[in-house]
């Protein structure tokens, strides 16, 4: 009877714990500058937040199929769909960082440069589970780039 109710204790503080991580990491997702995600590698759903909201149900874009709804959202520059692909394949492998720059078509044709930063989580057989990531645009330190 004790183990149960040590057990029931420390289920509650367990709890607890991850709430405190929940309320934490909506303090600080509000705070940052870039788009936070979260990719599963089992079912290809990737869960972006708003930029500068938090993970809350209603802060969330839920993108079924990553890859295929990109592709056929036609968001991809033709020239970046390399790039987009070995994305696509760190996200599906597990690697266990990774950063990728690539062109988006954003309002009416006009592209935007977007780096996705990732780090894989794995789970307690080395498979990878998630991978967590930000977008963030680097469009101004590209065109920079192409004017020096």
């Amino acid at each position: 009877m004790a183990n149960n109710a040590n057990g029931e204790e420390r289920i509650q503080e367990l709890e607890q714990q991850l709430e405190i991580e929940k309320q934490k990491y909506r303090i600080i997702s509000g705070m940052v500058k870039c788009g936070l995600w979260e990719y599963t590698v089992s079912t290809g759903i990737l869960v972006q937040c708003r930029l500068g909201e938090g993970m809350g149900e209603k802060d969330r874009l839920r993108i079924p199929h990553f890859r295929e709804s990109m592709l056929s959202a036609g968001l991809i520059v033709p020239e970046d769909m390399g790039v987009f692909e070995a994305l696509c394949t760190s996200l599906s492998n597990g690697d266990e960082a990774f950063s990728y720059d690539i062109r988006s078509y954003v309002d009416k044709g006009k592209t935007i440069w977007l780096r996705y930063e990732g780090y894989t989580v794995f789970d307690s057989k080395g498979n990878p589970a998630k991978v967590m990531g930000r977008t963030l645009n680097v469009d101004q330190e590209k065109r920079d780039e192409q004017v020096t």
